[in-house]
């Protein structure tokens, strides 16, 4: 494990995130369509980025093997209460190193907070080492279009629970195509209210970026999806975004 460099900045983010169900409504339809009908039973499958593990409860329901790596240990604190039939590893998406295992992995919203090519690239390429030959790969990425349309403008977003609230508000930048994302988080802990700032960073990344990246690493693309036009998902939060699948052949 590659404590350095991991990726651990939702840590703070931990106690009030939730990705939740809502977000499985649309996820799950998508993998059933895409990737799971092709899978044996109980494959073992590689949730990359797999957060608080709501995908993990929903793809171990349906009888798969799951197993989730992220680089927050508050996230994966929540995903253990979530759901304890997974298997769980600390470690950072860019550096870790597992050996041919799995039948499919596959990262949702996670890839967007690499900031660079070739760290992205390092992350195909321990993908590609994780899988099993024949293995299958499905990430979603946000396209440059996603800082062209509503979504590029800034935004502010608001949360809340009984004892936690949070503020978020994005800042775009079109040229780079990178935004900020400035959290105010407030916790109430032994009956006084805690506030904390976290800022993140994320990248859009293109298909002529991203397609031959995997192609030198030895992926064969089987498809590429908008999820507006090719999935019909009418989701503002998915505007903009591509789905690729591939396979390590």
């Amino acid at each position: 494990m590659s404590l350095i460099s991991r990726y651990s900045q939702y840590d703070s983010l931990s106690p009030v995130y939730h990705d939740g169900k809502a977000n499985n409504e649309i996820i799950i339809p998508i993998l059933d369509k895409l990737l799971l009908q092709y899978l044996p039973k109980k494959a073992q499958i590689l949730d990359l980025g797999c957060g608080e593990g709501s995908l993990m409860k929903e793809l171990i329901g349906k009888g798969y093997q799951a197993t989730g790596i992220d680089g927050s240990e508050g996230m994966l604190l929540k995903a253990r209460e979530n759901t304890s039939d997974g298997f769980y590893i600390l470690d950072d998406l860019r550096s870790f190193k597992l050996t041919p295992t799995f039948h499919a992995a596959i990262s949702i919203s996670v890839f967007l907070h690499i900031m660079t090519l070739e760290e992205l690239i390092s992350v195909f390429q321990n993908t590609y080492n994780a899988l099993l030959e024949n293995g299958w790969f499905v990430f979603e990425l946000e396209d440059e279009e996603v800082y062209k349309l509503d979504l590029g403008k800034d935004k502010v977003e608001v949360n809340s629970t009984n004892d936690s609230a949070w503020i978020m508000r994005k800042n775009f930048n079109v040229k780079s195509k990178t935004a900020q994302h400035h959290h105010i988080v407030f916790r109430l802990i032994e009956g006084e209210w805690q506030r904390s700032e976290v800022v993140l960073s994320t990248r859009a990344f293109t298909k002529l970026e991203v397609q031959p990246a995997l192609e030198k690493i030895g992926f064969t693309i089987v498809n590429i999806y908008d999820v507006e036009r090719d999935l019909a998902i009418n989701d503002l939060n998915m505007a903009g975004t591509k789905v690729y699948v591939c396979r390590k052949l």
